[in-house]
């Protein structure tokens, strides 16, 4: 009981900010802006298609989802937010890496990372050195300079932390040391 009790908070919750980072995202990229429940539904019918179909078929339902949007848009629109995923995982997994050998170099890597990361992105550097994210320049330099970047970075993060507390706590809960 206790190990549905913890998978389902932490999936009701990790659900609830992946829907809130698609809502931003596309409120930056699309004209006609969803709402915050049309994002709930779309996360929820990937993550069903991910489950039942064993692929990462997911993020291509939104192409059905935002029909009526350009198919450059959707794509800009899961490329951030795969690469703020990716972003967000190897600085925290980094961070706990190094925190776990010295507590004094984890706060200067961390400062230095968040350093790095708003560096490349005020200078543009994401676009033109990432591989994949110049397919379709305009629409990812249009979400990169948003202010509402540093948001989705943030809660790429969260989302990051959220995966890694519930992962503890399910191997506590197996009893494993």
């Amino acid at each position: 009981k206790i190990i549905s009790l913890v998978f389902l908070v932490f999936f009701l919750i990790s659900f609830f900010f992946i829907s809130i980072r698609l809502f931003f995202l596309s409120k930056t990229v699309f004209k006609e802006k969803p709402t915050l429940l049309y994002c709930l539904s779309i996360t929820l019918a990937a993550y069903a298609y991910n489950v039942t179909l064993f692929s990462g078929i997911g993020d291509l339902s939104k192409f059905y989802y935002f029909q009526k949007e350009q198919k450059t848009k959707i794509a800009s629109l899961i490329l951030v937010e795969r690469v703020s995923g990716l972003i967000a995982s190897l600085g925290l997994s980094l961070f706990i890496i190094i925190n776990f050998f010295n507590h004094y170099i984890s706060t200067i890597y961390i400062s230095l990372y968040l350093f790095f990361v708003v560096f490349l992105i005020n200078k543009r550097l994401l676009i033109k050195y990432i591989p994949y994210l110049n397919i379709s320049d305009y629409e990812i330099h249009k979400i990169i300079s948003n202010s509402k970047i540093y948001i989705i970075i943030c809660i790429s993060f969260l989302l990051q932390f959220i995966f890694y507390v519930s992962h503890y706590f399910l191997i506590k809960t197996f009893g494993i040391n």
